[in-house]
């Protein structure tokens, strides 16, 4: 659909920049007393359709980019309340089929998401990316070392193969697309912008008024790099 909008938008450039060529060669020759419009009527006719249907298109593009947005929130929301059933320790359950659910969960909201064709919801995508990130971040490393080896699998050699007998392992692939996940986009540019260290004035203001602990921390922060640079 994207590309059938891009094709409307070039046809009716070229439509409109015909019809005002043809108009202008019939000003030049005929005056604008003799001035002819019914004579071009047809590319006018055309020049209408070819517009409505841009604008129809373009409605359609944004519905369809909406939905994918929509979608994408859905089942990042899905993968992670499948994710979300704890043992006493705080950890999702290590249930093969859970882990592989919601791993599924997580690849299709991802392929929603590329899917967006608008630039503003492609930002918003990204947004929700983060958010839920650190949901699962939260969940799956509370104490930032997460599981232990044996949460995944008893044995090394079941990752391979088991039988019914064995306790199930969790599935590899499953695992890395869950952590992969979690992990820190390094190719994004952090949207925290650079801020400057309020000034003494206003330091002192928050030792006074509030936040007290921030002024505090920021005058003993402003006072080690001093001392550190001399």
């Amino acid at each position: 659909m994207i590309i059938m909008y891009r094709l409307s938008i070039a046809a009716t450039i070229v439509l409109f920049a015909l019809v005002i060529f043809l108009y202008s060669i019939e000003f030049y020759v005929q005056g604008i007393w003799g001035l002819n419009l019914a004579k071009y009527s047809a590319v006018s006719v055309l020049l209408g359709a070819s517009t409505a249907i841009m604008v129809w298109l373009s409605n359609q593009v944004r519905q369809n980019s909406e939905d994918l947005l929509k979608e994408s929130k859905l089942y990042y929301e899905k993968s992670y309340i499948t994710l979300n059933v704890t043992n006493k320790d705080g950890l999702p359950k290590n249930e093969r089929m859970r882990w592989l659910t919601a791993a599924r969960l997580l690849k299709v909201a991802e392929k929603l998401g590329n899917q967006i064709p608008i630039k503003s919801h492609k930002m918003l995508h990204i947004e929700d990316q983060e958010y839920w990130r650190q949901k699962f971040h939260d969940l799956l490393l509370p104490n930032k070392q997460g599981p232990a080896k044996k949460y995944f699998a008893e044995d090394i050699k079941l990752l391979f193969s088991y039988t019914r007998r064995d306790p199930e392992p969790l599935d590899l692939q499953s695992i890395l697309v869950i952590f992969e996940f979690v992990e820190w986009n390094e190719s994004r540019l952090d949207p925290i912008p650079s801020i400057s260290i309020p000034s003494d004035e206003k330091i002192r203001k928050m030792k006074t008024f509030g936040p007290v602990g921030l002024g505090q921390l920021l005058e003993a922060y402003k006072k080690y790099k001093t001392e550190g640079q001399k």
